[in-house]
């Protein structure tokens, strides 16, 4: 049923997606998860010791510290790479969770979880990680799966082309193992293509 309008007045097919959002839907709207886990992420990094107690060490997780498989996620080798990945999980978080927050908010959580995993049962040769690129990676693969489905035909245009990049940079970051945008990493540090793909996935 479409709402009724005075004469004058052209209503909106649905409200919040075509139109504003008032009260308790505005609120709603808001993309409070992702600018919180953000924020934090970034005190994490620039506060003094945070990130050695949250990174992910894998002898550390086997000492009873399982928190790290989550917040591993979280904390970054360098300014630029800090920068680079919670630049890219802002801006792509904040337009998925405006659109669609319960799915944003769930890939926050499932992303994070499941990179904990893959590096606990898959790269049993990795000792230390850190970076958003992987929660990023599901973020970024998520708005464009979105837009994809439903969006207008521009939109699935940039879409398709948006997820044939991500392909292509994850089948460059296997081949090549240098980082594209992350800037020079500590020594032994390399990229993990293995991340990036579990998180798209």
């Amino acid at each position: 049923m479409r709402p009724r309008c005075r004469p004058g007045e052209v209503a909106s097919p649905v409200d919040g997606v075509d139109g504003p959002r008032s009260g308790p839907d505005a609120a709603r709207g808001v993309p409070w998860v992702t600018a919180s886990v953000v924020t934090l992420a970034a005190l994490a990094h620039f506060v003094p010791g945070s990130a050695e107690i949250l990174e992910y060490e894998r002898e550390a997780v086997s000492g009873g510290e399982a928190w790290r498989l989550l917040s591993g996620s979280f904390t970054h080798w360098t300014d630029r790479m800090a920068a680079w990945d919670l630049g890219v999980a802002l801006i792509v978080g904040l337009w998925l969770e405006r659109r669609a927050p319960r799915a944003a908010r769930a890939v926050w959580l499932v992303s994070s979880v499941t990179i904990g995993a893959v590096l606990w049962l898959a790269l049993p040769d990795v000792s230390h990680y850190r970076g958003a690129s992987g929660v990023a990676s599901a973020l970024y693969v998520a708005l464009a799966i979105g837009l994809l489905r439903g969006g207008p035909r521009r939109a699935r245009r940039v879409a398709g082309a948006a997820l044939a990049l991500f392909v292509a940079k994850v089948a460059r970051d296997a081949l090549a193992g240098i980082p594209l945008a992350a800037g020079t990493l500590p020594p032994g540090v390399n990229v993990l293509w293995e991340v990036h793909l579990a998180g798209g996935l």
